[in-house]
């Protein structure tokens, strides 16, 4: 894969994680409330962020000819927790709470697995019927949990405010996808210097931005990644069938991938429908709930599979 496609493969792919990550669950009061100058600064910084995360994330499923979805879950957690524990340090404010919340609950569980593994997998298909299935769910999911109450003298989004900002944000999935597909990706093969500059730029922002305001981080980030790291190490010795890169590529239809502006449209249905109620619902504590039991267990299933004994883990390799 030359130089230009990984560019264009992680700005695509950086959109649809920042979407996911940053969009899929907020009214957008906050950005709505913004000048346009500093809105695009923030957007701009933000998505400079993704494209990076984006790049190392694709380079580690190369790395590791990651061909499963449970090894696919768990390179969503090394992303998810450098977001997290590097460019964001929030994963040691509420701790232990904040280590499976966001970096697995969100990131690799939504980010990860649905907006770059399962929306993939069912748009390459080009099969209408199962496109508007996700985006359905995935609307009304996002109507849900952006009604949830903000602190205090922060107002709810209105309905009309919501609409605009659901459909300026889920627009650019469109070509993101589209690109991605056409790309015909099948490896990455990021250059050694190229993966050196990001984690030398990882490595700086811990040791001077995280590691002096929260020295907890040296006992909780390097671990993790280390675990993760031997995981998918292992996980790289059982593939037996195509890679993840193998799988999804194919060819999006651009009908097929307009059927993506469902989203915002359920979306605002949903929402208004819930915002007419004018009933405070904490739907962040029932989506932290859930995402968070779901990230812990994705996350432990896959360890169970990889970080068995090595007798079993040749008795698996061999029967796959």
């Amino acid at each position: 894969m030359n130089t230009w496609k990984r560019v264009l493969a992680a700005a695509a792919a950086g959109y649809i994680l920042m979407f996911f990550s940053e969009f899929l669950f907020i009214n957008g009061q906050e950005m709505l409330d913004l000048g346009l100058v500093d809105l695009v600064a923030r957007l701009g910084e933000t998505y400079l962020a993704y494209f990076a995360e984006a790049y190392l994330l694709l380079a580690l499923l190369d790395r590791f000819k990651v061909g499963s979805p449970a090894a696919f879950f768990l390179a969503g957690a090394a992303y998810g927790w450098l977001l997290e524990g590097v460019v964001n340090p929030t994963m040691y404010d509420w701790f232990p709470f904040q280590i499976p919340f966001t970096g697995l609950s969100w990131h690799a569980l939504i980010d990860v697995m649905i907006g770059l593994y399962l929306m993939r997998l069912v748009l390459r298909q080009n099969r209408p019927g199962r496109t508007l299935l996700l985006t359905v769910a995935l609307g009304l999911f996002w109507g849900y949990w952006a009604i949830w109450p903000l602190p205090a003298g922060k107002p709810v989004s209105s309905a009309g405010g919501f609409a605009l900002f659901a459909l300026l944000a889920a627009l650019p999935l469109v070509p993101a996808y589209v690109l991605l597909g056409g790309l015909g990706m099948t490896t990455f093969r990021a250059p050694r210097w190229s993966l050196a500059l990001i984690g030398l730029a990882h490595l700086g922002l811990f040791l001077t931005n995280v590691l002096p305001q929260k020295p907890l981080a040296l006992f909780v980030l390097p671990p993790l990644l280390l675990v993760v790291w031997l995981a998918l190490r292992r996980s790289r010795r059982m593939v037996r069938g195509p890679t993840i890169f193998e799988s999804l590529a194919g060819r999006v239809r651009l009908w097929n991938a307009a059927l993506l502006l469902v989203v915002p449209l359920t979306a605002m249905v949903s929402y208004g429908a819930l915002l007419s109620l004018r009933i405070p619902i904490p739907t962040n504590i029932h989506g932290f709930l859930a995402t968070s039991i779901l990230g812990v267990l994705f996350f432990f299933g896959a360890l169970a599979k990889f970080l068995r004994p090595a007798e079993g883990l040749q008795r698996a390799a061999e029967g796959a």
